[in-house]
């Protein structure tokens, strides 16, 4: 399958597996796929910088939202990354790392209504 104009040098099978779930339809990930370009060269650095050691102390409760299929940010760094904030979490199932693109994304808005009605 030739590369995405989009991600140059990547399949339309593989940005589909990095961004998206299983359980994506065909036709959402072809609607979504040309949209995609290459992440920021300053964030992608700043995901390799060791974390800082001490946790932030938050002055209001916070909800970590990762998707169970996420291979970019997979469900134990969110976890940790919950930990870490002394925050909620939630890895919403049959989700990927664009969870808000996905077609179950009613499901993600979901988790984070509940969470908030529970306030």
């Amino acid at each position: 399958m030739p590369a995405t104009p989009s991600a140059p040098g990547r399949t339309r099978a593989e940005v589909r597996r990095l961004m998206l779930s299983g359980a994506s339809s065909l036709e959402t990930s072809e609607r979504l796929l040309p949209k995609m370009q290459h992440e920021s060269l300053l964030a992608m650095l700043e995901m390799l910088r060791p974390p800082c050691e001490e946790s932030p102390s938050l002055p209001f409760p916070a909800l970590v939202l990762g998707g169970a299929e996420d291979v970019i940010v997979p469900p134990e760094l969110v976890r940790r990354t919950a930990d870490w904030l002394s925050a909620e979490v939630r890895i919403v199932p049959a989700m990927g790392h664009s969870m808000m693109l996905e077609d179950g994304w009613p499901a993600a808005a979901e988790f984070i209504s509940q969470w908030l009605a529970h306030m």
